[in-house]
């Protein structure tokens, strides 16, 4: 089934928190990250095709050049899809901007980062002992105020009504607790965000995260059944919420 995150070009980013803390230091995180790290070569240039960031130093930040970003600290692993470009010099022109990354659906990206962030998660120094507390999922979506998805619209529209000219720029916030079981507890967190200056798109940020009331197993197939039920379900919500009939219900 097509998202509306498909037709829109989102971008998605997933990610892990753990039950505990675990403190090592950012150069062993690097080291067991390396299996990643060996795929990510520039062949053409015969260069390392990422770059590293060290937040501090029991934390590393890993972007590479095909657009997948990963970070670890010690409570959380995750990875995030943004487009990478770079300038690419013309005889005889200005230099133009050349694609490094794949463009694709939002859900076939989905799921990459999904078998990214569990590939990451299963070479954390410790893994053995550590588990899984909260699992989550985020769609970034740029758009035309007249592309919005119907529900969305009445989202901004409702609270826009009382300025009569409309909104030049706004930021909206909401939290709710969507589902709440003996288990786990499903939330979303929206954000929208309209700039003043002219010719921006919106930015539109749904955020949905799953606590768990036990913990689960840091193994492949825990977290491939657990992220599966997580997209299906954040789907479907988004879906509903593009949608727009929960806001017509009195």
């Amino acid at each position: 089934m097509s998202s509306w995150c498909d037709k829109l070009s989102s971008t998605p980013a997933v990610g892990l928190r753990m039950s505990s803390h675990h403190f090592v230091g950012n150069s062993i995180i690097l080291d067991s990250l390396s299996p990643i790290l060996d795929r990510h070569v520039d062949k053409e240039r015969n260069q390392q095709a990422f770059a590293v960031e060290l937040p501090n130093e029991f934390s590393v930040n890993v972007k590479t050049n095909v657009g997948f970003a990963y970070g670890v600290d010690p409570e959380r692993v995750h990875v995030t899809f943004h487009h990478m470009m770079r300038p690419k010099a013309v005889s005889g022109h200005p230099p133009i901007m050349e694609m490094l990354s794949t463009p694709q659906p939002y859900t076939m990206l989905l799921e990459e980062v999904i078998e990214r962030l569990i590939e990451a998660a299963l070479l954390v120094p410790n893994v053995e002992s550590r588990s899984v507390r909260r699992i989550g999922l985020i769609s970034v979506t740029a758009v035309d105020q007249e592309d919005l998805p119907p529900g969305i619209g009445k989202m901004i529209s409702h609270f826009s009504s009382p300025w009569k000219r409309g909104l030049d720029a706004f930021t909206l916030q909401a939290t709710a607790v969507l589902e709440k079981t003996s288990g786990r507890t499903d939330s979303c967190a929206h954000t929208m965000l309209k700039s003043d200056i002219k010719g921006e798109l919106l930015s539109i940020q749904f955020d949905y995260q799953r606590v768990f009331e036990d913990t689960r197993r840091l193994e492949r197939k825990v977290l491939e059944t657990e992220f599966r039920s997580l997209s299906a379900d954040a789907l479907d919500y988004f879906e509903k919420i593009a949608e727009g009939d929960m806001f017509d219900a009195s």
